[in-house]
């Protein structure tokens, strides 16, 4: 609350907005309704933001800033790339859960200049993050060094959009925990070294086996 409290009112309605999407989904929620849930009056949210369109667009540049601050403190912080991988996994699901499942589909079919947008943005951190994720690997020895960096990090790429996309795994036939969590175990599997490979067995493959 206190931190809610500390931003500029135009930070509070933003930050507000991007919960109810989340929870609720885009195309539901009116400006009505994101005043009268906010406590503000319409002209109030129409001060800040010209309309449902521009607010969309605000709230996914902060939540995209918020993916990046994440990012950022995690990569600088641990020293095995093993362990960066899976705090950056499980950071990942958390906010999957917390989007309504419909805010994806929705964002391409009635925004579709922010979700390129999005898009865009995720695919330039995702890269960044990766591609500094495998170098580390391969400088400290946990990585093998005979595979073309930006190739690998395209192709982990190309794998996350893949389970993401519903024609591939619909999300009533796979959990997505345990979808990503084996994909993630393939690909480091794919690139690890007999030192890395020796370490995610001993620290990564009992948690795994209990979640099958």
């Amino acid at each position: 609350m206190e931190l809610i409290e500390q931003l500029s009112p135009e930070q509070q309605i933003l930050a507000g907005a991007v919960v109810l999407f989340s929870r609720l989904g885009l195309r539901s929620v009116t400006m009505d309704d994101l005043a009268r849930e906010l406590g503000i009056s319409k002209k109030t949210l129409y001060k800040y933001y010209r309309n449902k369109a521009d607010l969309v667009d605000k709230g996914a540049e902060l939540v995209i800033d918020h993916i990046k601050e994440f990012c950022g403190q995690i990569c600088p912080k641990e020293e095995n790339p093993i362990d960066e991988l899976f705090i950056l996994d499980e950071g990942m699901r958390n906010f999957n859960k917390m989007q309504h499942q419909g805010v994806q589909f929705q964002l391409r079919k009635y925004y579709p200049n922010t979700f390129f947008k999005i898009k865009e943005a995720q695919r330039k951190n995702f890269m960044e993050v990766t591609t500094q994720n495998l170098v580390k690997g391969i400088e400290q020895g946990w990585y093998r060094n005979d595979f073309d960096v930006e190739i690998i990090a395209n192709l982990h790429y190309s794998r996350i959009l893949m389970i993401m996309d519903e024609q591939y795994f619909p999300v009533s036939e796979f959990d997505w925990e345990k979808l990503t969590r084996e994909a993630l175990i393939y690909h480091i599997r794919g690139i690890a070294s007999a030192k890395g490979l020796e370490y995610l067995e001993n620290k990564y493959s009992q948690k795994s086996n209990e979640q099958r």
